[in-house]
Parts: structure tokens; sequence; C-alpha cells
């Protein structure tokens, strides 16, 4: 008797999706848009909090039938860090050397993604899908340090270096996964995807350094270089585990 009332919940849970998804005029799909064609999509996480799906700002989709849909993400990373640093160096417990320096780096990146989604199944309660679609990034990074050190001796040395990098990628992005419809609002689905990118990359680096003592002072040292480099790249991204509400 026990077992019957812990399983009579279940059973009226799943009888109401049978109801919910009955086979009329709509497909099971066609139930979830009816009105709400726009879905919000978030990821899920190992301890089932929420973050977002596909990109970091904001995921959004549209279906556009019963088995279409077009899916936009938006990925930014901003990070911008500063520090100083002051101490002194000691020899057998008497001072040495005061030292002093500070460090700056900025990172900015935007990455956009759109896919073209079909279903395989759109009658059914789960289906299949496949997408593919563009995407394209850019990256902007800068770092720069400046240290100084001066001796007991009257010796001192300056020193400094920044560097600067910006990326620019286009390619494709291609997603298979499974999709389960839960209610008229709400589906969840994993997911594989694989990437194809081109990618260009454009460095610059300068350095300085000058040392002086009591009867000594050493002109002003620079270098200046440049790189770049550019490829292709194909990467297969882990499992995402997504949720969906209809809106």
């Amino acid at each position: 008797m026990k077992t019957t009332y812990l399983l009579l919940p279940v059973i009226l849970f799943f009888l109401n999706l049978n109801t919910l998804f009955s086979q009329d005029s709509l497909t099971v799909i066609g139930k979830f848009i009816q009105g709400h064609p726009w879905t919000m999509d978030f990821g899920v996480k190992s301890n089932l909090t929420l973050s977002t799906f596909q990109g970091t700002a904001i995921s959004l989709g549209k279906f556009i039938s019963n088995y279409q849909k077009y899916r936009m993400g938006i990925s930014t990373n901003l990070r911008v860090n500063s520090g100083d640093q002051d101490g002194n160096s000691t020899n057998a417990d008497t001072l040495y050397s005061l030292n002093s320096g500070d460090v700056e780096d900025e990172n900015y990146s935007i990455q956009l993604t759109f896919q073209y989604i079909t279903y395989t199944a759109p009658n059914g309660l789960t289906s299949i899908y496949f997408g593919i679609g563009p995407t394209i990034g850019i990256s902007w990074f800068k770092q720069s340090s400046n240290s100084s050190s001066t001796y007991v001796s009257s010796y001192q040395s300056l020193d400094g270096r920044s560097s600067t990098s910006k990326e620019y990628s286009i390619g494709f992005l291609g997603s298979c996964g499974v999709e389960w419809f839960l209610s008229e609002h709400i589906s969840i689905h994993a997911e594989y995807g694989l990437a194809l990118k081109y990618y260009t990359n454009k460095g610059e680096t300068e350095s300085y350094n000058k040392h002086s003592s009591s009867n000594y002072i050493q002109p002003l040292s620079e270098s200046h270089s440049n790189d770049s480099s550019s490829g292709w790249s194909l990467s297969g991204q882990n499992v995402l585990f997504g949720l969906s509400v209809n809106y």
C-alpha cells in the first residue's frame, strides 16, 4: 500500500505529460512553441546550478517551424588587472636594496555564434537535432610591467616590458544533441559540438632597461619586435547540458 502511494505522483506526472502532448493537430514541438517561438537557453552545471549555454553573455533561440530553429550566442570577456609591489632585499641582516614595481594587464574578447538547427522527430517527446552555423571572434590582450631597484651602493636599475596581441577568428560550429520537451514551456538537452576555425594573430613587444651608479650612467636601451601567426584549428567541445525556457 505504501508503495502504491509513492508511485501515484509519478503515474500522475506521466499521465499529465501524455495528456499535454496527446497527438492532435499540433506536434509536440508545435505545442511547445505555440505563441512562444523564442527560447532562452541556460547551461546546467555539475552542481545543478544554471549558467549561460552557448555564450557567456546571452543565448537565444527562435523556432521558425515545428522542426527548425535558429540559435544565437554571444560570449564576452573583460578583465583589467593592476598591481603594485614594494619590498627590500637583505644580506646578512643588512639592507641590500629597495625594490618596487607595477604590473597591468587587460584582456577583451567577444565571440558571436549563429546556428541553424533541425529536429529529426518533431512528433516525439524527445528528438535528436543537428546544428551548423558560422562563428566569429575577436580578442585583444595587453600587458605591461615596470620595476626598479636601488642598491645601498647607489647602483640603480630600471626595467620595463609591454606586449600587445590581437587575434581574429572565423569558422563554423557543428552540433549534435538530443532534447526532451518536459512541458509547454521547458525542455532539457545534451549536446556535442565541433568547431573549425581559421585564426590570425598579430603581436608587438617593447622593452627597455637602464642602469646607473654614482660614477656611471648607462644610456637607455630599448628593443622592439613584431610577430604574427595564422592557421586552422579543429576542436571538439565538452558535452553541454542545457535547459530551455520559451517565452
